[in-house]
């Protein structure tokens, strides 16, 4: 009887402990989500232009601009690939630019999970040089 009462301790002690590492997670989940890029993602999935969807470096671009507009004014290579679905970046970017679209890059260095260092960007658009782009 001793043993069943020490075990069923136990046992609760560890169902506490799982439950609170439940909570904790479910707590960071919650600060990383972003209902901003989440709805801006959702209007992308639901858009019936098919075209804006797809792989090509327009549709890229497309992508592209309308995060600047509507999500944010910086970009980094990590959030295009995550969140837009754009493998290389820089391309991008130097097409925009070449069309007119002032973007700026800055380098900083961060961290990872192992402690190394590493030189990333971020891309700041400042808008349309000459005023609003014609389509």
């Amino acid at each position: 009887m001793k043993n069943k009462a020490k075990y069923l301790k136990v046992a609760s002690s560890i169902k506490a402990q799982i439950q609170q590492l439940k909570l904790e997670v479910k707590d960071k989940k919650s600060r990383e989500y972003d209902p901003g890029v989440a709805n801006f993602v959702k209007a992308l999935v639901s858009t019936k232009n098919v075209e804006f969807l797809n792989a090509s470096a327009i549709s890229q671009q497309k992508r592209i601009l309308k995060y600047f507009q509507e999500i944010s004014q910086r970009l980094t290579v990590g959030e295009a690939r995550a969140k837009l679905g754009v493998m290389h970046l820089p391309a991008r970017i130097l097409n925009l630019r070449r069309m007119g679209y002032k973007i700026d890059l800055f380098w900083f260095k961060e961290r990872d999970s192992l402690g190394i260092y590493h030189r990333n960007g971020v891309y700041l658009y400042r808008g349309f040089e000459g005023g609003e782009p014609h389509e």
